[in-house]
């Protein structure tokens, strides 16, 4: 039980902070996307920001999953987690088709990119990502609710040294098509990722409780 205790408030420290750093990433990006006008960015901060909704979930569930058996719960709750971990995987594959369809509508219409101003803030929010997945990657390797969380984090880790590259094209090349293609090029990675933990997560689900 010491142990338990001891793991969830380390637990605890490092999704706070985790958290903390999603919120200031998506701020960046929001005010970064409106100014350079950049679909990438704005996609990518909205990701963030459902990351850490994904987090606080993550964390709850584990919360929940610590709790004791009961008369009514005679399994107990460990299947609290793998439930957010099916949540949290079925949230990046909606969102990454919705934002695949808007990147293609912005295919037909390309805008002008500002890349020094989309640069910087994709370099900001690769930093601040790759200090999150370092903080779950330990956690990650133990526990599949942590893991989904941590293909979250390391989602927009990828996205942002794409955005990264794209930023450097559009700094000295006019080819804004290149931002909605990045886009969509993401949200597959994004889609490709989460599917076998949705797969993983319902046949556990599926399985009888034991007695």
């Amino acid at each position: 039980m010491h142990n338990h205790q001891h793991d969830i408030k380390l637990s605890k420290q490092r999704f706070t902070l985790v958290t903390l750093l999603n919120l200031a990433i998506t701020l960046a990006e929001i005010i970064g996307g409106l100014l350079s006008g950049s679909l990438a960015l704005l996609s990518d901060a909205f990701h963030n920001f459902g990351d850490s909704f994904a987090i606080i979930l993550s964390y709850s569930a584990q919360l929940i999953a610590g709790q004791k058996r009961s008369p009514s719960q005679t399994y107990g709750y460990k299947r609290a987690e793998i439930l957010a971990a099916l949540l949290n995987s079925l949230f990046l594959v909606v969102m990454s088709v919705f934002l695949s369809f808007a990147a293609l509508k912005r295919l037909g219409h390309p805008e002008t990119i500002d890349g020094p101003v989309m640069l910087t803030v994709a370099i900001i929010g690769l930093l601040a990502n790759l200090i999150s997945a370092l903080l779950l990657a330990s956690s990650s390797k133990h526990n599949l609710n942590i893991k989904a969380t941590y293909l979250h984090i390391l989602s927009d880790a990828l996205s942002s040294l794409a955005v990264i590259g794209v930023g450097l094209v559009l700094t000295f090349i006019p080819a804004d098509w290149i931002d909605p293609l990045l886009t969509i090029l993401v949200s597959g990675y994004i889609i490709w990722e989460a599917w076998p933990i949705i797969k993983k997560t319902l046949i556990i689900l599926m399985e009888p409780p034991r007695t």
